[in-house]
Order: structure tokens, then C-alpha cells, then sequence
């Protein structure tokens, strides 16, 4: 019915497959810290699941990591119930370092794009350097040009099965040659916004913005971006602010690895089976 747990890599939580017996008209699994199961009413057993037989049960409730959870699964097949096998798993959060995302990316390129035109005279800022902000200009405190990155839309956009983005030998020194990698593909849109008082300005900034994102395409699919669009508009605004605000609307949308790394999750053990087939008898003529 039940031959191991899985923790999940979110922590507090662990998976445990279930394999029904064919008469089972019910199922429950019940959770111990201890694995002295007493049977199926045990007083002292929390209840993790009781029902139809399910495909499998996640219990995250009252789960505390790094304490080894036991569990035993009864099936009832309406006369008596039948005990499975005790198994145990120890829950923990495997996430990793936070990912790069292509917000930091795009943001980077740009700031350095423009202060590398302004150091070859092709650009000019008041300060000495463009500084590429998180968000929008407070209009008081800013000095023109300003320009801003933002994020304006991750979403799923190519789901595996079991949210499995990728797998296969590592590299490196691993002492286990196989990895996993939860996650999915996102397509994403970075809006890149630029704020100007000139409109000859703003038109140079356009021009200058174009070539900096058409020039690091190469960085972008090095980063693993795919399918990488960009797209500029001119934008007027001569009501938030006490002067004519000429702006520039661009954008970079691309598909993106949404990879979440998981530390400790290596596969230890890779069981390879094959059907045996008798050779086609040789006949003699």
C-alpha cells in the first residue's frame, strides 16, 4: 500500500504514494512520531488522511522539520482492516539561493549600455551617470533623464510532469550523477520606462535604448532566456507633472527558466530493468 515517503522541498510537508489493494473500499493513514502503531483506531496517531483510495497523500499539518515522521496506511475492504508496511520520512526545506531573475538582467545591461554612451559623448546626464531605478520618479526629487525597470508580467507558461523542469547528470565533483530541478517555464515582460523633459532627448534615449537591448540579446539567451521580443513606444504626459513629461514605453519579454534550487535532492540510486526477449531462432535452409 505504502513503501516510503517523500519530503517536499518546500519543508513541513511530505508526500507518501499510495498503491490500493484492489478490494480496498477505503483507505486511512495515520502519523506517528515514534512508529508504534497500536492499528487502525490508535488514539494516539494523527490522522492523515481517511476516505475513497487515493493515488497518494501530503501531509502538512503539525509537521515539524527535521523530526522523522512514521506512517502506516489501513485499507478497509468491508469486513476487516488490513495493515500496510510502516514507513518514515524526514521533512525539511531544500529551496536554495534565490534566482537571478530577468528583471536584474535587463536592469543591469540597460544602466550599463547608458553609461557607456555617456562616457563615449553620445549621451549626456546632468549627474555624471544614469542610475536605472526600481520604480517610478518622485518628479521632485529626480534629475532628468530618469529610467526605470520594472516587472510587468511572469506567468506559467509551459508546465512539466511533476513540475519537473529538467533532469540528468551532474557536473562537476557530485558524488550522486543525477540531479532534479523543479520548476517551469514563465514568460515574462520587463517593462523598461524612460522620463525626459526634451523630446529631442527623448528621441536620442529611444535610439540608444533600442541598440543597448538589440546588442545584448546574446547576454539575454546566455542567461537562458528564449524567444526574446522587444517593443518601443513614445508617450506624452502633460498632466501628472508640472511640466511636459516626454517618455519613452519599451519592453523585453521572453520565455524564462522559472528553475527552483533544491539543495540535497540528488538521486542516489538509478534502478535500470529490461524486458528479456528470446532471439529469433536461426533456421537452416
Amino acid at each position: 500500500m505504502i513503501s516510503y515517503g517523500y519530503p517536499l522541498s518546500v519543508g513541513n510537508a511530505i508526500y507518501i504514494p499510495v498503491t490500493p489493494p484492489c478490494d480496498s473500499q477505503g483507505m486511512r493513514v495515520l502519523r506517528r512520531f515514534d512508529g508504534d502503531f497500536t492499528g487502525e483506531d490508535d488514539p494516539d496517531a494523527f490522522v492523515v488522511y481517511e476516505g475513497e483510495p487515493p493515488s497518494g497523500v501530503v501531509d502538512h499539518l503539525g509537521l515539524p522539520n527535521g523530526v522523522e515522521a512514521f506512517y502506516c496506511a489501513y485499507s478497509w475492504d468491508g469486513a476487516e482492516w488490513t495493515a500496510s508496511d510502516v514507513v518514515s520520512a524526514t521533512p525539511g526545506s531544500r529551496i536554495g539561493n534565490l534566482q537571478p531573475d530577468l528583471v536584474d538582467i535587463v536592469r543591469e545591461r540597460i544602466e550599463v549600455g547608458l553609461n557607456d554612451l555617456v562616457q563615449r559623448g553620445v549621451l549626456a546626464h546632468e549627474s555624471g551617470a544614469f542610475q536605472v531605478a526600481i520604480a517610478p520618479p518622485v518628479f521632485e526629487e529626480s534629475v532628468f533623464p530618469v529610467v526605470a525597470v520594472e516587472l510587468s508580467q511572469d506567468t506559467d507558461d509551459v508546465r512539466f510532469i511533476g513540475e519537473l523542469i529538467g533532469e540528468g547528470r551532474a557536473l562537476g565533483n557530485s558524488p550522486y550523477p543525477w540531479l532534479e530541478v523543479d520548476g517551469y517555464l514563465s514568460r515574462v515582460i520587463v517593462s523598461c520606462t524612460v522620463w525626459s523633459l526634451n523630446p529631442d532627448e527623448r528621441r536620442l534615449l529611444r535610439r540608444a535604448l533600442k541598440a543597448i537591448l538589440i546588442a545584448n540579446l546574446g547576454v539575454f539567451n546566455a542567461a537562458g532566456a528564449q524567444n526574446v521580443g522587444i517593443t518601443l513606444a513614445d508617450e506624452d504626459d502633460f498632466k501628472s507633472f508640472s511640466v511636459p513629461v516626454y517618455m519613452v514605453m519599451s519592453s523585453v519579454s521572453a520565455t524564462w527558466p522559472s528553475a527552483l534550487e533544491i539543495f540535497d535532492r540528488e538521486i542516489k540510486e538509478v534502478v535500470e530493468t529490461f524486458d528479456t526477449v528470446d532471439p529469433a531462432p536461426v533456421l537452416d535452409f
